[in-house]
């Protein structure tokens, strides 16, 4: 089976150093760029810069830090912060003390991380101001965090990091603790839900090796790259980090309007634009040709490209490449990204189109379940013992898609229990588990009425309790309260008797999905 002529296979390849050891391999590449003021970091919204050398000091520094307070492998460090500056080496730095790092979607709400973070059990925790003023009364009964550490004014529990790294290292002579790098967990991400409620997705040394390798979105004319994503997201964060390896200027904004955006393109001479289909909506706004001088390629993943938008956008601005990327938290960050028409489409690392019912490999303009198998896949889920991978080593991606005569991949829909507003991946469950907190719900499914510019927009079919006064307002309001904003129910409410099931019990969310598509009719 391995040599099935359906399999298709990409011809990148990776070089992993012998020490197998992610925060030592980044070290080593920071070192070489840290020698002059070579700005690494720019925060628009502050105008903060960060120099690679006061950004590898940063992290060696905390590092050393953490390690003398007794972080040690095996330990969570948890990072709860907006995006700043700091975010970055502070990853870095947990990886390289041996640790496992992970962060918190600042936005993503309380009913939302407070699970996740005590499913994860951090040992340590370190939060910025704005953070602990938003969720500090509820995280601090933490049973699992041992120390906290705040980047700013705190708590008096909390040692400030300013004191925690009083001691200046040296960064040529500093080395990372030892890690096993195939199978020590060095960051972990928090999956979508394809197959349920989200998971803790784990990623070893070698995996994160895997991805900064990325070297084919990191041409050498792109000097400055201009990111407006989160960071605690994995596309996001593992981008900046092949980013910071290549020694490039990263600048980030946490919000994007046609006149920020035109701003910040023309100001920071931008090379590649790394962002999601929503923007591009706002990029179209931005009339100016002076905007684009500089601006060679946009990268864009997160859900499937508006053609028309698409189209528009190429005919207004024809020297600028516009790349569609495809990835998931479980597997490469980026799997496959195709170029303009006419050029080539690299990336599609051994992905085979199955039919779902059969398992039947599919050849091409096939549509299927699009599996891949690469060594950039994740360990595993935290706490789940069921195998992730079939017997030859593929993982399933829970998406449909197909892949023409020439071996280029496209995306068509998913198959698994989520969907994408504004970029966002949601996992329905999530919301549906709040819904039914409420006392007068005893039912309800979650699924997307389509949107042609926000792609899916959360919208909620509830079954009452009987009797029940409960009203679409009501409940549109009890969402809110609890999730992001990402996750508000922006379709409304629709109130039915029964919910559609297949002879299993199973919700037929496609039938709900359907009538939601007629009423746009």
């Amino acid at each position: 089976m391995l040599n099935d002529p359906l399999y298709i296979k990409s011809d990148e390849q990776s070089l992993i150093p012998a020490h197998c050891h992610f925060g030592k391999h980044m070290l080593d590449n920071l070192r070489k760029h840290s020698g002059s003021d070579k700005i690494a970091l720019i925060e628009t919204e502050t105008g903060q810069k960060l120099t690679y050398k006061e950004l590898t000091q940063y992290a060696v520094d905390l590092s050393y830090a953490l390690y003398d307070q007794g972080v040690r492998k095996g330990d969570v460090v948890a990072l709860g912060s907006e995006r700043r500056n700091e975010f970055l080496p502070t990853l870095l730095a947990v990886i390289m003390a041996g640790a496992t790092f992970t962060s918190v979607d600042y936005d993503g709400g309380l009913d939302i991380i407070l699970p996740r973070l005590n499913q994860i059990k951090p040992k340590y925790f370190i939060f910025s101001e704005l953070f602990w003023n938003k969720y500090g009364d509820a995280i601090k009964s933490l049973n699992s965090v041992e120390t906290w550490i705040t980047l700013d004014d705190g708590p008096d529990s909390a040692i400030p990091v300013a004191r925690l790294m009083a001691t200046t290292v040296d960064v040529q002579l500093f080395e990372p603790a030892p890690v096993n790098g195939q199978s020590d967990v060095a960051i972990s991400f928090y999956s979508s839900g394809t197959t349920g409620t989200s998971k803790i997705i784990s990623h070893t040394h070698v995996t994160l090796l895997q991805h900064v390798q990325k070297d084919g979105l990191m041409e050498d004319n792109f000097k400055v790259i201009y990111c407006d994503s989160e960071w605690y997201h994995s596309y996001d964060s593992i981008f900046a980090l092949a980013v910071l390896r290549r020694g490039r200027t990263l600048v980030h904004h946490p919000y994007v309007t046609p006149d920020t955006l035109k701003y910040h393109l023309q100001h920071y001479k931008v090379n590649l634009m790394v962002t999601v289909p929503a923007v591009l909506n706002v990029l179209s706004q931005v009339d100016e040709d002076d905007a684009f001088q500089s601006l060679q390629a946009v990268l864009c993943a997160g859900s499937s490209l508006n053609g028309n938008l698409l189209e528009l956008l190429m005919k207004r601005n024809p020297k600028v490449q516009f790349l569609q990327g495809y990835g998931m938290s479980e597997a490469d960050f980026i799997t496959c990204e195709t170029r303009k028409p006419g050029a080539s489409k690299r990336g599609s690392i051994g992905k085979p189109i199955v039919d779902p019912e059969s398992r039947r490999l599919l050849g091409p303009n096939q549509p299927g379940e699009m599996w891949l198998r690469s060594p950039g896949l994740m360990k595993g889920y935290l706490n789940v013992s069921d195998p992730v991978l079939d017997e030859e080593g593929f993982f399933n991606t829970g998406d449909i898609g197909y892949y023409d005569d020439d071996h280029f991949f496209f995306y068509k829909s998913r198959a698994k229990d989520s969907l994408n507003y504004d970029s966002f991946e949601v996992a329905v469950v999530d919301i549906e588990e709040v819904l039914l907190r409420h006392a007068r719900v005893r039912e309800a499914c979650v699924v997307g009425a389509p949107d042609p510019v926000l792609g899916d927009l959360p919208t909620a079919f509830v079954v009452a309790e009987p009797g029940a006064d409960v009203s679409e307002e009501e409940l549109v309001k009890f969402v809110e309260d609890k999730v992001a904003h990402y996750m508000e129910l922006r379709g409304g409410v629709r109130f039915v008797d029964e919910l559609p099931r297949n002879r299993l019990g199973k919700v037929l969310r496609r039938t709900l999905t359907e009538i939601l598509k007629k009423e746009q009719q």
